[in-house]
């Protein structure tokens, strides 16, 4: 009879410890795995030192609070994900409406239309050069801006190079430089203002046609 004892706990501890061992290696137990493990626990349990009953008790505790939380995790997953494709339909509203856009890009449609330069800075410009580039990165215009108060600003511009002659249709970028009174360089964020035309839906992303430029909608920093 001790013999048995003895190797039904060997048993017993054995398994205890491949129990310990596969929920360390799994922690994101689900209630399958947390079923079969309490199994096989009460099938290779010594019968003369059974499991003590608050023991047991407690483990079926644990099963409940497992189960009741992954329903929660499974609610709370439904729940954004509805939220999140109701977001993504009101995007849609957005078509026809004025966005601008965090961009350093600006574009000139095919009908020669040449958008404003608009740019934000947190204190005031006391001078500042503003220029575009093509697609290449060649300057295409250079422009100085003085006494500038802080906020958004917005300059417009002919659509001429620096030689005079009106700049070909498509997308360029614009790089501006400013400082204050007292020589100081200041951060410059560009940005782009034209009519929403299009919203696109890629998986969870959502793209939104600015006048001739596609973006993020998280790119947006006010809609008119």
């Amino acid at each position: 009879m001790q013999i048995q004892s003895a190797l039904s706990a060997q048993d017993t501890s054995s398994n205890n410890t491949s129990i310990a061992s596969a929920s360390s290696a799994n922690k994101a137990m689900g209630k399958q795995e947390f079923l079969m493990l309490l199994t096989e626990q009460l099938k290779h349990q010594d019968p003369m030192n059974p499991m003590d009953n608050t023991a047991f008790v407690a483990q079926l505790a644990q099963f409940s609070s497992l189960e009741q939380s992954i329903q929660m995790n499974e609610s709370l997953k439904n729940m954004v994900s509805a939220q999140n494709a109701q977001s993504r339909q009101n995007t849609f509203a957005l078509i026809g409406k004025t966005a601008t856009v965090h961009s350093d890009n600006i574009v000139i449609d095919p009908a020669g239309k040449t958008p404003p330069i608009t740019f934000d800075c947190s204190k005031p410009i006391d001078r500042g050069v503003i220029q575009i580039l093509d697609e290449k990165g060649n300057l295409t215009r250079s422009m100085t801006i003085e006494h500038l108060s802080s906020g958004v600003q917005s300059v417009d511009w002919n659509g001429k190079d620096l030689n005079g002659n009106v700049i070909a249709k498509g997308r360029y970028h614009v790089q501006i430089s400013a400082v204050d009174k007292e020589g100081n360089e200041l951060p410059v964020n560009t940005r782009y203002t034209d009519k929403v035309s299009a919203v696109e839906i890629e998986g969870d992303d959502v793209y939104v046609m600015v006048g001739q430029s596609r973006v993020k909608s998280s790119d947006l920093a006010r809609v008119e």
